[in-house]
């Protein structure tokens, strides 16, 4: 997977959540209002009825891809995406999914700690600092032992 296409997915859960935090009252929101906040956009005014079809999904306790959503076909990928981080955020524990989106405490913290795009660049960036120390330590040691050989073949000759 790209570089760019990790980051907007995780950039896009980071957004969900803090889109929960920010425009909610008692850290709950409609799924119709927090997609709009999320994809800027709305579709919640075509005849789908889909934010009904998320409440009856949720309530059902089916599986997500068990569930017919009848989309337009013009919105599958937003509210395929949608749905997807919807799932994926529960299934985590970071979000509830009732009447309303909630957010959990375990949510909060995760936006607390950066998120999962901060903890992505965290990651990374530790795997290449790792590397660095790695490099500089078998550059130092070969410095370090091509002196050692140089002094003793000085010596020998």
């Amino acid at each position: 997977m790209k570089k760019e296409n990790i980051k907007s997915n995780l950039v896009f859960l980071d957004t969900i959540l803090k889109n929960i935090l920010d425009n909610s009252i008692n850290y709950e929101i409609e799924y119709d209002e927090l997609f709009i906040k999320t994809f800027k956009i709305s579709f919640f005014e075509e005849k789908s009825n889909f934010k009904s079809k998320i409440v009856s999904f949720v309530q059902s306790k089916k599986n997500l891809w068990e569930y017919d959503f009848e989309l337009p076909e013009k919105y599958n990928s937003n509210n395929a995406k949608y749905l997807k981080a919807l799932d994926f955020l529960e299934k985590n524990e970071l979000i509830k999914l009732n009447e309303n989106v909630s957010i959990t405490y375990l949510g909060i913290i995760k936006l607390s700690k950066d998120g999962f795009y901060g903890e992505y660049k965290m990651e990374r960036n530790s795997k290449y600092l790792q590397k660095l120390v790695w490099i500089v330590s078998i550059l130092t040691f070969g410095i370090v032992l091509w002196q050692f050989i140089s002094k003793i073949n000085l010596k020998c000759i």
